[in-house]
C-alpha cells in the first residue's frame, strides 16, 4: 500500500480517526483471535463501466448471481477497500448466505448509512465500525455503487477472516435437540429421586456449616441424647445436648410439596420447548428481526414475446399483495434482461398514491426504444445521481406510496425470437 493514502476509521466513542499504518505506509490491522486469512480479493474496473456491482466470491451486477466468499472456517469479517478511482465509491449493504459455499438462501441488509469511500481513500468495514457484518452467515458479498463516472484508478478489496465468530447467532434445530435431550434426563433423574423418598430408599448425606459430613439421628445418637439427659442435668450436658440436638435439628430435607412442584416446572419447560420445536418444524414460527425486508422476485420468467400485441403487468397481482400491503413499499428496482430480436416499448403507470392528488393510472414512464437488439440488460430504479442508459434513475418508485404499478410492453413488430426476463428487488 502507498504510503500517504489515508486510511479513516472508529475510535469507541464513534470518532472519525485515522488508523495506524507503518513507515512504509502499510495498515496496521489487529483481528481478536489466533489466525486471519486472507479470503478473497479484488482490483477492479468495473464501475468504470456499470454505476453497481456485487463483490464476492464473483463479481456480477445481480445480486441474485452472487457467490459468496466462505467464511464458515474462519467467521469474524474484516474487509479492506481502497478507492483508487477518481469519484467517490459508495458500499450500500451486505448479501449474507445461509450456506456458504453456494449461491443458496440470501438475506440483503441494506446498511443503516452507507460506507462512502472518497476518491483514492480507504476504508476498513468490520463488525465495529458495520454492525451489519456481526451477524453469523456462513457466506458473504457487498453491493458497490459509485457516485459518479470514474475516468480511471480500480476498486480493490481484500476480504479476511479470522477466528472467533460472530456475537449474533441464532438457535439451530440442533441446538434445542440438545436442550430437550437434556430436560428429559433432568426430568427422569427428578422421577427417580421421587420414587425413592416415597419408597424410603433414598439416602441423604448432610454437612454441616464445615462441609464435615453429619449422620441423620440414629437410635445410638438418640441414646447419647437420653444417656446426656439422664440424672442431675448439669450445664456441661445441657450445653453438649444443645449442640446435638442443633446438629440434628439445623438439617433441611426436600419436602413431597417441593419435588413436586420442581417437577411441574420442569414439565412446563419441556412442553415450551416441545411447542417451539414444533413450530419451526411445521414452519409456523414467527420471528421479527428490526431493520428492512428486502424481496427478491421473477416478475416474468424468460417469456418468448412473438407478437407485436401489447401486454400489461399488474406487479401488486404478481407480488399477490393487497393495496394496502403494496403501498408500504420503500423502494422497488426492476431488472430487464431481454434477448428479443426487435426493438420495444416500456410504458410505466401507477394507481393513485395513498392520500395523493395525483390521477388514477399515472403515466410516470415511457421510452419507445427501451428494447433495443444488442442491448440486453436495463434497470428501473432509485439511482441517484446515476447518469446511465443502463440504470435508469426514477425517484418515483422510492417511497410514493402507490397501491399499484402497471408495466406495459409492447414490441414494434413481432419478434422470431429471444426471451424477456423481469426481475425486482422490493424493499419494505
Amino acid at each position: 500500500m502507498a504510503k500517504g493514502v489515508p486510511i479513516l476509521g472508529k475510535d469507541p466513542l464513534g470518532e472519525a480517526k485515522y488508523a495506524n499504518v507503518t513507515e512504509s505506509g502499510d495498515l496496521r490491522v489487529q483481528l481478536s483471535g489466533t489466525k486471519v486469512e486472507l479470503l478473497k480479493e479484488w482490483s477492479d474496473t468495473g464501475l468504470m463501466s456499470r454505476a453497481e456491482w456485487f463483490y464476492g466470491n464473483n463479481r456480477t451486477d445481480d445480486g441474485n448471481a452472487l457467490i459468496p466468499v466462505n467464511y464458515s472456517a474462519k467467521p469474524r469479517k474484516m474487509i479492506l477497500v481502497r478507492n483508487l478511482f477518481d469519484v467517490a465509491v459508495a458500499c450500500r449493504g451486505i448479501y449474507g448466505f445461509k450456506d456458504g459455499t453456494t449461491r443458496g438462501s440470501i438475506v440483503y441488509l441494506p446498511f443503516a448509512e452507507e460506507v462512502l469511500i472518497g476518491a483514492n481513500a480507504s476504508a476498513l468495514l468490520t463488525s465495529e465500525t458495520v454492525p451489519e457484518l456481526d451477524y453469523n452467515f456462513p457466506g458473504i458479498g457487498l453491493r458497490f455503487m459509485r457516485k459518479g463516472t470514474p475516468t480511471t484508478g480500480t476498486l480493490d478489496i481484500w476480504f479476511f477472516g479470522g477466528e472467533g465468530g460472530a456475537s449474533k447467532d441464532f438457535a439451530t434445530q440442533t441446538t434445542l435437540e440438545a436442550a430437550l435431550t437434556e430436560l428429559v434426563n433432568v426430568k427422569s433423574e427428578l422421577e427417580t429421586i421421587k420414587a425413592n423418598q416415597l419408597s424410603g430408599d433414598q439416602k441423604v448425606t448432610l454437612k454441616d456449616a464445615s462441609g464435615a459430613v453429619v449422620s441423620p439421628a440414629t437410635e445410638a445418637t438418640l441414646e447419647q441424647v437420653r444417656a446426656l439427659l439422664s440424672g442431675v442435668a448439669t450445664e456441661n450436658k445441657l450445653e453438649q445436648a444443645r449442640e446435638l440436638l442443633e446438629a440434628i435439628s439445623g438439617k433441611d430435607f426436600a419436602t413431597q410439596t417441593t419435588l413436586e412442584a420442581a417437577l411441574t416446572e420442569l414439565v412446563n419447560v419441556k412442553s415450551e420447548l416441545e411447542t417451539i420445536k414444533a413450530n419451526q418444524l411445521s414452519g409456523d414460527q414467527k420471528v421479527q428481526l428490526s431493520g428492512t425486508k428486502v424481496l427478491h422476485v421473477t416478475f416474468v420468467n424468460a417469456v418468448a414475446f412473438t407478437t407485436d400485441a401489447s401486454t400489461n403487468y399488474s406487479l401488486r397481482s404478481l407480488l399477490n399483495l393487497s393495496r394496502e400491503q403494496f403501498a408500504q413499499i420503500k423502494s422497488l428496482t426492476l431488472n430487464f434482461y431481454d434477448t428479443h430480436d426487435a426493438s420495444g416499448r416500456v410504458l410505466l403507470t401507477a394507481e393513485s398514491a395513498v392520500g395523493s392528488s395525483f390521477p388514477q393510472n399515472y403515466r410516470f414512464y415511457e421510452n419507445a426504444s427501451f428494447f433495443t437488439p444488442g442491448t440486453n440488460h436495463r434497470q428501473l430504479g432509485n439511482f441517484p445521481n446515476i447518469t446511465s442508459d443502463h440504470m435508469i434513475d426514477l425517484p418515483c418508485l422510492a417511497g410514493s406510496k402507490w397501491t399499484d404499478l402497471q408495466l406495459n410492453i409492447k414490441f414494434d413488430t413481432a419478434p422470431s425470437s429471444g426471451a424477456l426476463t423481469i426481475k425486482g428487488i422490493v424493499e419494505f
